[in-house]
C-alpha cells in the first residue's frame, strides 16, 4: 500500500523505479489477489488511453500495410451475430479490471467507410456491470447509418 501511495505522487523517472524495483520486490500473492478479486483498487494510476488515443491507434492500424493485426482483431467481435452480421468488417479490443471497463470497435459498412465505437466505464468503488455496457454499445450499433 505504500508503494501504491508513493506511486500516485511520483514523477515519471520515480514511477519507473518502482515499476523496476516490482521485479526485485515483488507483490505478494494476496496483493495480486486482492487487486483482481475484491473490487477496484487503484483505478486512477492504471488507465490513461482516452478515446482520442484509441481512435489514433485503431485508425493507424487501419491504414497500415499489415492486415494481420486487422486480422486478429476480428477473431472476436464481442457482439451478438446479430448485431455483427450488420457490418462488413468488425475489429475489437476490450479491456477490464474490477471497477475499470473498455470496449472499441473499429468497424466497417458495406461501402467501407470506417466508424470507431469506444465505450468506456469506470467506478473506483465498485464493479461495473459488463453487461450492460455490451447492451448499450449493441444498441448504437444497430442504428441506422
Amino acid at each position: 500500500q505504500d508503494r501504491l501511495q508513493t506511486y500516485r505522487t511520483a514523477n515519471a523517472d520515480l514511477r519507473r523505479q518502482i515499476l523496476d524495483g516490482l521485479e526485485v520486490n515483488p507483490p505478494s500473492a494476496e496483493d495480486v489477489e486482492a487487486a483482481f478479486l475484491q473490487g477496484p483498487r487503484a483505478i486512477d494510476v492504471e488507465w490513461f488511453a482516452s478515446a482520442k488515443d484509441l481512435e489514433k491507434l485503431f485508425v493507424s492500424l487501419d491504414q497500415g500495410t499489415d492486415s494481420q493485426a486487422l486480422n486478429i482483431m476480428a477473431v472476436n467481435s464481442g457482439l451478438k451475430p446479430t448485431v455483427k452480421e450488420k457490418w462488413a468488417y468488425v475489429g475489437f479490443k476490450g479491456g477490464s479490471e474490477p471497477g475499470v471497463l473498455n470496449f472499441t470497435w473499429l468497424l466497417k459498412d458495406e461501402t467501407g467507410t470506417r466508424h470507431l465505437l469506444v465505450l468506456s466505464w469506470s467506478n473506483p468503488v465498485a464493479n461495473v456491470d459488463e453487461e450492460k455496457l455490451l447492451l448499450l454499445a449493441e444498441r448504437i450499433l444497430l442504428l441506422p447509418r
